[in-house]
């Protein structure tokens, strides 16, 4: 496990130059690159992406994982495990120190990782604001 401050986390954050809610992490388990916005297209619920991202992989809220309260509002690929940090999985690739504490956490993605998420993300709302928009003039017609 790879021990960081967190400014050098900030730092790797900041570096994969995409907005806040697309800074993205690996899964430990299957490697899957995810962000706030792709935990929210998988089903996260808005008000646990903070407590979500870095810590319970996309695949829990995407019906992958054995825990299914949640289902993606649109249909996309699943993607993800079951996989979340806490007492029941114990192995992070990543520890943040910060005033004397240590944090585990997803492993931060690389810039062109964060990228790439970014790209298909954005590009998928703009597939789903189109469609929706069609949806709406066939029921106005």
């Amino acid at each position: 496990m790879e021990t960081i401050t967190l400014q050098e986390f900030q730092d790797r954050c900041r570096a994969q130059g995409v907005p806040r809610e697309h800074i993205a992490f690996k899964c430990p388990r299957c490697g899957t690159v995810q962000s706030m916005a792709s935990l929210a297209e998988a089903g996260c619920p808005r008000d646990n992406l903070e407590k979500a991202i870095g810590f319970t992989c996309e695949g829990v809220f995407s019906n992958i994982g054995g825990f299914r309260p949640f289902r993606a509002t649109r249909e996309l690929p699943l993607r993800g495990c079951d996989y979340s940090l806490g007492p029941r999985h114990a192995h992070a690739d990543l520890a943040v120190v910060h005033l004397g504490h240590s944090y585990e956490h997803f492993a931060v993605a690389t810039p062109e990782e964060a990228q790439s998420l970014y790209r298909v993300i954005s590009l998928l709302g703009e597939l789903f604001e189109a469609a929706d928009a069609d949806a709406e003039g066939e029921t106005s017609a």
